[in-house]
């Protein structure tokens, strides 16, 4: 199911599509070196909050009593009005820990990436363009890029353009359609009841992820006051667990592209 599996523990959760999908394209394209996302500015620093999703709202759709089906469809719809989200997920398989901060909007996107070895990575995605950046930890143990060209890439900018191996996926994973995508279950569906998300009264769907990702099994806690915005995603696959809040919904997000950056296709043997 994944190309690396060691050493992205988690990502078969947050990040279904992230796995042989853009490593081995991006492990083709880079000299047989995996190139995946990354990069480590660092600049997100604030805590993921459902600032929108429990405020109350004429536009509000009660929950109470819906069926499972009926309240993801009601919180995607959200999503898509929302325009934008913050999320902040936790990775864990053994003594691996991994935690990804998004910022994503329709067109453009922000993802940092944090690993308890040390290593730091940041993909942007840009009109049209993907720029990836991150330290030799990262590159090297997150990424599986070997050590000499990890060195020499560390705290460059790499950009990816469409048409290159691996770009779909890379930019999916920060616009909103890749975000409701990871949301997103298959049937059959079932309602687990209430629960609180902070202080946040939310009703529970259980589903499974497409059978391509390996049947995930994942809990959404979508807000039940307000919004029918998810406030949360909980999974379990392979001894790995995944904790994702979701947060700043509607913010705008400002971003500039790098003033200089290594074309992938620069890089191809």
């Amino acid at each position: 199911m994944r190309a690396v599996a060691d050493s992205r523990p988690g990502e078969a959760l947050v990040r279904r599509q992230r796995t042989s999908s853009v490593v081995l394209p991006l492990a083709a394209a880079v000299s047989g070196v995996v190139l995946v996302v990354g990069c480590s500015s660092g600049s997100i620093g604030h805590a993921a909050r459902p600032s929108l999703s429990a405020r109350p709202s004429s536009l509000a759709t009660p929950l109470a009593g819906q069926p499972a089906e009926q309240i993801l469809a009601e919180s995607i719809r959200a999503v898509r009005a929302a325009g934008s989200v913050r999320v902040v997920a936790h990775d864990a398989a053994g003594s691996k820990r991994v935690t990804f901060i998004d910022d994503v909007s329709a067109t453009a996107g922000r993802e940092v990436i944090r690993t308890n070895g040390g290593g730091r990575a940041t993909f942007l995605m840009i009109a049209g363009v993907g720029y990836l950046r991150g330290n030799a930890a990262a590159l090297e143990n997150y990424y599986g890029i070997r050590v000499p060209v990890a060195a020499r890439l560390s705290g460059r900018w790499i950009s990816v353009h469409r048409g290159d191996r691996g770009y779909r996926q890379l930019t999916s994973q920060v616009t909103l359609s890749g975000f409701i995508d990871e949301i997103r279950m298959e049937g059959p569906l079932a309602r687990r009841g209430s629960s609180l998300v902070g202080n946040h009264p939310a009703v529970v769907v259980q589903g499974t992820a497409s059978a391509a990702s390996g049947g995930i099994k994942e809990m959404l806690y979508v807000a039940s006051t307000g919004r029918p915005l998810p406030l949360s995603l909980v999974g379990h696959v392979r001894g790995e667990r995944l904790r994702a809040t979701f947060g700043n919904w509607g913010e705008a997000l400002h971003l500039a592209p790098p003033a200089s950056s290594i074309p992938i296709s620069s890089l191809t043997s």
